[in-house]
């Protein structure tokens, strides 16, 4: 399996260790022996790895690099926590019937990807043209995997702009719960629209950074979302995913660890993330942190 762990050091090891998540996402793997696949990170049951599909699950996870061998042979609950939150028992039902439908075989994993030519090299310009043609798709690419967040929200604003988040509505429509309506509010049904944009908390979180009046569009259309005069146009599409991060974070406060709905800490968690956020920036752009910092001020 594919860890990129070891004794190694130096600027090439790591330069491979930050390409591992971006490889994952461009390649598939079909199962043979499950040796060498990542349970979690690899794309083997479908366009979406486990561990983005079934984030509550993986939180549970005692070994976030289990292969596939280990879960189909020992059982996926040999890796988990002793006590799951009700959210991550209703995925782990879900992931069970998934892997019930698994057989593995002699042969070892082969892995594929779709940007390779016919020697197995890697084409860039496939690549590129993939990331630039028109449509729908592109513009969710481009405005998810441009942006400077952290590899973990960029994987939450990918399901998000692709309708895909694991909210209340998706999972009744699954059949998995028995409704739909919001935790938080208890009012509407929780779609991710109602989650991110018009649930009682984000309502006024938005009102607080000054998108009060504003036109707010679907949040699978986010790049359509207008930016007030007091937020700078640089980096505006990482600060937006980072605030619908942090609104869903909340929300698993609220709804996993019976904290109250409280405007005060998600400003104050989305504050923390822009500060760590801008260890990453350049310096000529750490002003921004400043600025970010700012808003998220409880006044």
């Amino acid at each position: 399996m594919i860890t990129m762990k070891g004794p190694a050091d130096g600027n090439h090891w790591e330069g491979l260790q930050a390409l591992l998540p971006a490889y994952r996402c461009i390649t598939s793997v079909q199962v043979g022996d499950g040796a060498s696949t990542s349970s979690w990170w690899d794309s083997w049951l479908g366009a979406f790895t486990l561990g983005v599909q079934f984030p509550c699950l993986l939180s549970h996870s005692t070994n976030k690099d289990v292969s596939v061998q280990q879960i189909i042979q020992l059982g996926i609950s040999y890796n988990l926590t002793a006590r799951l939150s009700s959210q991550a028992t209703l995925e782990l039902t879900e992931v069970q019937q998934l892997l019930a439908s698994i057989t593995l075989t002699q042969q070892p994993d082969r892995r594929t990807c779709k940007f390779a030519d016919t020697t197995s090299k890697l084409n860039t310009g496939a690549i590129y043209r993939a990331s630039t043609y028109s449509g729908v798709s592109s513009r969710i690419y481009n405005y998810v995997w441009t942006s400077r967040a952290p590899t973990r929200v960029r994987f939450f604003g990918w399901l998000l702009l692709r309708g895909r988040l694991q909210c209340r509505a998706n999972l009744y429509y699954k059949h998995v719960l028995d409704d739909d309506i919001c935790e938080l509010c208890r009012q509407q049904p929780e779609t991710s629209d109602h989650l991110i944009f018009h649930c009682t908390v984000a309502k006024e979180f938005w009102n607080h950074l000054g998108f009060q009046g504003l036109p707010l569009p679907s949040v699978q259309q986010l790049w359509d979302m207008p930016r007030p005069p007091t937020i700078p146009p640089k980096h505006f599409n990482t600060m937006l995913l980072l605030c619908c991060w942090n609104i869903w974070n909340h929300r698993h406060d609220v709804v996993f660890r019976h904290q109250q709905p409280s405007l005060r800490r998600l400003l104050a968690a989305c504050k923390e993330a822009a500060r760590l956020w801008g260890c990453r920036l350049r310096q000529r752009d750490r002003h921004l942190v400043d600025v970010w910092c700012q808003m998220f001020v409880m006044h």
